[in-house]
């Protein structure tokens, strides 16, 4: 049987509202949840319905989700404790400038703008012999820089995000929708103002398309795709060319970047 909430309601302080924002905790239960000890935990924080770091509040659009303490309480209940906090009035969005521009980049391709894989073939003797190869080719490179002032330090978020890509739908900057693990965090710089309050913080993100991999297979951009090549002339041999059987262990797709819920960051929506 599958965890099912049972309600929810404000715990102790229903609200605080000051001039960072709303800060509220919200209660969860969960009957059913299996497993004991840590993993079952970790089943509740998992569960179908149970909101997850970086989440936004239904009523409050501008509060996402920063912490979810979970607590076993008699039998199979979890109490999850989860505290939302108010992005939205930390810093200044009347301040904020968006930069996005694109432009070309030189990467490797083994496909034609069909997805048809790239071969060549020459008859040795009776034989028709056949071998894959790849072709740089300019594809667009698109970049968004987003900066404001903000009343914190940007070095905890800095950590936090730089280095990782976007969940599904998990970047509302680059509008609803965006297929997952195609923006990449580059970099979040910040700069103390003169009046030593306020930062004027710069985040950077960059886009790898979707890409159609040798198995014809639709890819993530910043997933890692590698392919088996004959080490003696490092072309792609021809049996994995044409049996979809031998690609399936001569070509695997690797995530490499972990994601993160880049709404969190309230860029924009």
């Amino acid at each position: 049987m599958a965890a099912t909430v049972r309600r929810n309601r404000l715990e102790g302080h229903a609200a605080e509202v000051t001039a960072q924002g709303w800060t509220f905790t919200e209660a969860i239960y969960l009957e059913n949840v299996r497993g004991t000890g840590v993993q079952q935990l970790i089943n509740a924080v998992n569960a179908p319905g149970v909101p997850h770091w970086g989440d936004l509040h239904a009523q409050v659009p501008t509060a996402v989700v920063m912490r979810v303490v979970p607590e076993v309480q008699s039998g199979g209940t979890v109490r999850l404790l989860v505290t939302y906090e108010d992005q939205g009035r930390r810093d200044d969005p009347a301040d904020q400038d968006v930069e996005i521009g694109t432009s070309l980049q030189s990467v490797q391709t083994n496909v034609d703008i069909t997805g048809t894989l790239m071969k060549a073939e020459f008859l040795q003797g009776s034989e028709w012999k056949i071998q894959g190869g790849q072709a740089a080719v300019m594809r667009p490179h698109s970049t968004i820089r987003v900066t404001r002032t903000e009343a914190n330090s940007p070095g905890q978020k800095s950590r936090e995000y730089v280095g990782k890509v976007n969940g599904a739908g998990q970047f509302n900057l680059a509008r609803h929708g965006v297929p997952k693990r195609t923006w990449l965090c580059t970099s979040i710089l910040g700069r103390r103002n003169p009046d030593n309050n306020s930062y004027r913080v710069s985040y950077e993100f960059e886009y790898a398309a979707t890409y159609t991999g040798f198995r014809s297979e639709s890819v993530p951009g910043w997933d890692a795709e590698i392919v088996y090549t004959d080490p003696d002339n490092g072309k792609v041999p021809e049996d994995v060319i044409n049996r979809p059987h031998v690609q399936v262990r001569a070509v695997k797709y690797y995530q490499v970047y972990t994601e993160a819920n880049f709404n969190a960051l309230n860029l924009g929506r």
